[in-house]
């Protein structure tokens, strides 16, 4: 025998007081120069975007840099390892090699020192004193001034 459904009651429900929905408030703006807020907004989105472009270049300027730098390290650590090979290799000439790098360093240091003693030997002597000449122009300043002076006499 198959089940017979049960049948809900229908209640009634009262029916419930809609609460009033809040009015969004309003605003009217007067904009006095649209088309020049446009272009200053606008201007402004360009300057956001040039700045954001310089940004990404930056980024990429600083990813090359890391991975240049890692390339560097890379080398430096293998040339280490290659210098100190050679080391334990006990070859004759390398001592050689040392010693004349190091004369030359020795010249080096002593010339510079050398050239350095020789500029604080040198002295400089007195400057001359360059004497004044009279110009026109400066019989032109005078003359300049005498005017003025005639003109503030006649205000008065």
């Amino acid at each position: 025998m198959p089940k017979k459904k049960k049948v809900k009651s229908k209640k009634k429900v009262a029916a419930r007081k809609k609460t009033p929905k809040k009015k969004k408030e309003e605003f009217f703006i007067n904009l006095e120069n649209p088309k020049e807020l446009r272009r200053d907004i606008l201007y402004t989105a360009m300057e956001t975007a040039k700045i954001l472009k310089s940004h990404e270049r930056i980024v990429q300027i600083r990813k090359n840099k890391k991975d240049t730098l890692e390339k560097l390290y890379k080398t430096m650590r293998e040339v280490s390892k290659l210098i100190t090979n050679l080391k334990r290799s006990g070859l004759p000439f390398y001592k050689k090699i040392l010693d004349e790098i190091e004369l030359e360093e020795v010249k080096l240091k002593d010339a510079w020192e050398e050239a350095n003693v020789k500029l604080e030997q040198k002295e400089i002597g007195p400057v001359p004193q360059v004497e004044r000449v009279e110009t026109d122009v400066s019989d032109l300043d005078v003359d300049i001034r005498d005017i003025k002076l005639r003109l503030s006499k006649m205000d008065v």
